[in-house]
């Protein structure tokens, strides 16, 4: 969230100085490409070893937040589908993945699998391309799982997975 608010402000400074008007969602999609292509979670996926447990998982958890809210942003914005087609290489291999493992450890990180799914759940309603992706990538058997774990400790955990797993299965 910092890092997005720093591109933001930095955007605008530059754009008051040049005296040019602001337009926002050139900024935040670029912002957003930028955290989501350089941020915690690629750290997460190399295991920083020097970052305590405790703290690697709760950047994780802050992370996955941070994603949650730039997904649904851009999604609201229309250009959610543009944003992923030009990173697909990311979402595909870097992205998707983590998303797919955070949901398939349900049992043991529930609220971040319940951010996960909520993830899923915008990224999968925005372009048959991503849906494609997300069920090859094997999101419904880890949805499954966690709407069954979620269903004795989670609510919502529960209902955003049974949604998005309704969601996938729709033609």
């Amino acid at each position: 969230h910092r890092d997005l608010h720093k591109e933001y402000r930095r955007q605008r400074q530059m754009c008051i100085r040049d005296r040019v008007d602001l337009d926002i969602d050139k900024p935040i999609q670029d912002a957003f490409s930028t955290f989501l292509q350089f941020n915690v979670l690629s750290a997460y996926r190399r295991g920083a070893e020097e970052v305590s447990h405790d703290h690697e998982e709760c950047m994780h958890n802050i992370s996955l937040s941070v994603v949650h809210n730039c997904v649904i942003a851009i999604a609201e914005e229309g250009n959610l589908a543009d944003v992923l087609k030009s990173k697909q290489q990311w979402f595909l291999h870097t992205l998707l993945p983590v998303l797919v493992h955070d949901i398939g450890s349900a049992k043991n990180q529930p609220h971040n699998a319940c951010l996960a799914a909520k993830c899923i759940n915008c990224l999968a309603g925005c372009a048959p391309f991503v849906r494609e992706s997300i069920v090859g990538a094997g999101a419904i058997d880890a949805l499954s799982a966690a709407c069954i774990v979620g269903a004795g400790s989670h609510d919502s955990l529960s209902e955003v997975s049974d949604r998005t797993v309704r969601l996938l299965l729709c033609p």
